[in-house]
């Protein structure tokens, strides 16, 4: 049988854990093999990209990798109403990395994508390359000649970052490259439960709490009122909403909000109070959670 997981990987002392959702209310804690190789590819479901992850060995060469990448993307998985947003017809025929800069060469079928999907396929391309190294920067070229624009949609094909982002499949040019922006995890809950990465445009004055407050938190009566940094922990001070009993914080409440933080590079480790009281999070031994890798919606045969 297959099935949809979402994994995430704690350290606790010296311990390694997965936290595995299989469905909304079955938790399933695993001790894992840290030497495991997972890949991250991008699907459609729902007019939404969706990242699935694989495990799937790895090479130590990143060009070989980001070439099985789009092989595996390009296939998709047959499950669960997930859909490739590559053409068969298209093929990346060499990938070359030098300084960050990381040109994929495709065949001539990238001029034929149709204009309506053509952004979500390089979301789809761009951010299973930025998996290897975030600074990267994805030119786009066919038959070894830099792409200017797309012929069909006329769009600016400048090399893309981790700017561009994820789900906006109707910015202009101007937001892709020059706006500031937050990864915001969300829960989509069917049959399954799995997680979408939506990127929000904000203003470049905003703060990190008007940030949690206005993005990250799923309802009114939840709100953070001080944040401050003790080290490399980013301790969040939160409204008596968030509790699951006197002494503890609901982690359906949180948790979201702690991955969105940590895809923002905000912090990997995190303490939570309420009235500046430290509190523990509903089912974990520890007041300090550190997020060590973050696996969204694991695949398994």
């Amino acid at each position: 049988m297959k099935k949809i997981k979402i994994m995430i990987t704690y350290l606790f002392a010296l311990m390694a854990i997965f936290i595995t959702f299989i469905k909304p209310d079955e938790l399933v804690n695993k001790y894992i093999n840290t030497n495991n190789d997972y890949v991250t590819i991008y699907l459609q479901k729902n007019d939404e990209l969706v990242p699935i992850t694989l495990k799937h060995s790895l090479s130590n060469n990143i060009e070989d990798n980001i070439m099985i990448t789009f092989g595996l993307m390009k296939q998709g998985i047959d499950s669960n109403g997930f859909k490739s947003v590559i053409p068969k017809s298209l093929q990346l025929l060499n990938v070359d990395i030098e300084n960050e800069n990381v040109n994929l060469d495709f065949n001539e079928a990238l001029y034929t994508i149709n204009s309506k999907y053509e952004l979500r396929m390089i979301e789809a391309i761009v951010n299973s390359v930025l998996q290897y190294n975030e600074h990267y920067k994805v030119n786009f070229l066919v038959h070894s000649e830099l792409i200017d624009n797309m012929p069909l949609s006329k769009r600016k094909m400048n090399a893309f970052t981790n700017k561009l982002g994820f789900n906006n499949f109707n910015l202009e040019y101007y937001d892709i490259y020059s706006t500031n922006s937050i990864n915001v995890i969300k829960e989509v809950e069917e049959e399954y439960t799995y997680h979408v990465i939506n990127t929000i445009r904000i203003s470049n004055d905003i703060d990190l709490i008007e940030i949690i407050n206005s993005y990250l938190v799923d309802s009114n009566l939840l709100y953070c009122d001080k944040i401050e940094y003790i080290n490399d922990i980013l301790v969040i001070n939160v409204n008596e909403n968030f509790l699951y009993d006197e002494n503890t914080i609901d982690e359906n409440k949180i948790m979201n909000i702690l991955y969105s933080l940590k895809l923002n590079g905000y912090s990997d480790k995190f303490m939570l109070k309420v009235n500046d009281e430290i509190k523990g999070i509903q089912g974990y031994s520890s007041n300090v959670i550190e997020i060590k890798d973050l696996y969204l919606n694991i695949f398994e045969q």
